[in-house]
């Protein structure tokens, strides 16, 4: 039973570090070339000691018998296809967030293609929502009223795609605080080159977001229940750590990488479990309708 990255010369890499180290064997990596394909397999091989098959057309998968599930790391543009190329073949997929984008969409054409891949890939279809683990940490009660995340990062993205990139962090958060709330008095306050704040109510809760990208320094700040949090990174020798602080008390929250975390559930729904309904599914439904109404409005 093996994993394929389609993807993999950016995020993907990590995907398959973290499947590989649990035990799942990445067989191969589909590259937008057979050139790229290979220079990725090269740095698996060098770096991780993973030894994939580099392939360059998603069709060529489906030729490994034991084939279990898939990673989709391409970008954001391409998901939908992909996805559409895995439907109905019983294989599993991890989607890096969101499910897909395309702003050439309306928000009703959206809602139902996000309709058809969900309907026809059953519950075998999950996006990546690790940064919920940053509060399920935390005992923090259920009826929050007020909540305020920062995040900036290096990234490169632009305008409205700095939303599309950073904002699907936010709401698993608030889905994991809260559940499943209507979204309404969304309210996009300020979009500049590197920066995009949006202000919208999450059932009863007031939500303000800014987010950030091009900054020299990564900063993932959130406030819930009148207490400030702090995301911090460590990198030593090779390895990484991470853990939250309080901003009010210095109080250190330690944990699991989530990203090791999240995959870590999908491993065991799909390889130890065999679940037929995934725990991510409808989390990941409800987290990209919500994505397409705040963007899409």
């Amino acid at each position: 039973m093996t994993h394929v990255i389609i993807g993999a010369a950016g995020i993907g890499k990590y995907h398959a570090r973290t499947f590989a180290s649990l035990g799942v064997e990445v067989s191969s990596i589909v590259g937008k070339t057979q050139k790229s394909a290979e220079k990725t397999a090269h740095l698996l091989e060098q770096n991780y000691n993973i030894t994939p098959n580099a392939l360059s057309e998603i069709s060529d998968i489906f030729q490994s018998s034991g084939l279990r599930s898939v990673s989709i790391c391409s970008p954001t543009n391409l998901h939908y296809d992909h996805i559409n190329q895995l439907l109905n073949r019983g294989i599993a997929i991890y989607c890096e967030k969101p499910l897909f984008w395309d702003w050439r969409l309306d928000a009703k054409t959206a809602l139902n293609s996000l309709d058809s891949i969900t309907k026809n890939q059953g519950h075998k279809l999950v996006s990546n929502n690790s940064s919920e683990h940053y509060v399920r940490r935390l005992n923090l009660p259920s009826d929050i009223k007020k909540f305020f995340f920062t995040f900036k990062t290096r990234g490169k993205n632009q305008y409205h795609d700095i939303a599309v990139d950073l904002l699907p962090h936010g709401l698993s958060m608030l889905y994991e605080l809260l559940g499943a709330q209507d979204i309404s008095n969304i309210n996009v306050v300020r979009v500049q080159k590197f920066l995009y704040d949006v202000r919208f109510k999450y059932g009863h809760c007031d939500v303000f977001m800014s987010f950030w990208q091009n900054q020299l320094k990564s900063e993932f700040i959130f406030k819930a229940a009148s207490k400030t949090y702090e995301r911090v990174q460590n990198v030593s020798n090779g390895s990484f750590s991470v853990y939250l602080r309080s901003v009010d008390t210095g109080q250190v929250f330690e944990l699991e990488d989530p990203f090791i975390s999240s995959i870590q559930e999908f491993v065991e729904d799909v390889y130890l479990e065999q679940t037929p309904v995934l725990r991510g599914f409808e989390k990941s439904v409800f987290l990209q309708k919500t994505l397409i109404n705040i963007l899409l409005q």
